[in-house]
């Protein structure tokens, strides 16, 4: 599962954000995403006020489009959240922080995790605890190739020092994709 969901990422010209929608248009959004291309939703953990909604919405849309369509939760941020919406169906999480005891979580729920890092010595962590993608925020307005919110891709990440990374290395080295 972990080879499939890298793939889609890597692949992926768009992911779609659900912050909170009513049930009944669940169905319809994702069907109009689906016939647009987009295959990849991400569910944004923050939005919803109880872990009961967002299982069931996860549930209702894997129910529905199955494989169709893969599922990612964002800001998913302990662990029996993560057991939830790995329960529910949900494909990947993005965690809120690189936290080492949430990697090792999802780790142990056996769904591909994706740290957040807002700093070098974050993507180090996450490097370090064995991500193969990472979350940044841009991390410097001033190298102008980090002002989206974007996924590196940090599959190849052996021949190099994490000790001593810097902003210009990160983005020679990595694969990006923008969101």
């Amino acid at each position: 599962m972990q080879n499939y969901i890298i793939s889609k990422l890597k692949s992926a010209s768009s992911i779609s954000i659900i912050d909170d929608a009513y049930e009944n248009k669940l169905i319809p959004i994702v069907d109009a995403l689906l016939r647009g291309n987009i295959d990849i939703i991400m569910f944004n953990h923050s939005f919803y006020l109880d872990i009961i909604n967002l299982t069931k919405h996860i549930e209702l849309i894997k129910n529905h489009f199955g494989d169709k369509i893969t599922i990612g939760v964002a800001n998913t941020n302990n662990k029996e959240h993560i057991d939830y919406v790995k329960n529910a169906g949900a494909d990947f999480i993005i965690l809120p922080d690189s936290n080492i005891n949430l990697i090792d979580a999802a780790k142990k729920s056996n769904i591909f995790a994706i740290p957040t890092a807002i700093s070098i010595n974050d993507i180090s962590t996450a490097i370090n605890n064995g991500a193969k993608f990472v979350k940044i925020f841009p991390i410097n307005t001033s190298f102008s190739e980090f002002n989206y919110i974007t996924l590196l891709n940090l599959e190849n990440n052996e021949n190099f020092d994490t000790n001593n990374l810097n902003i210009k290395q990160i983005y020679k080295i990595f694969d990006k994709i923008n969101l």
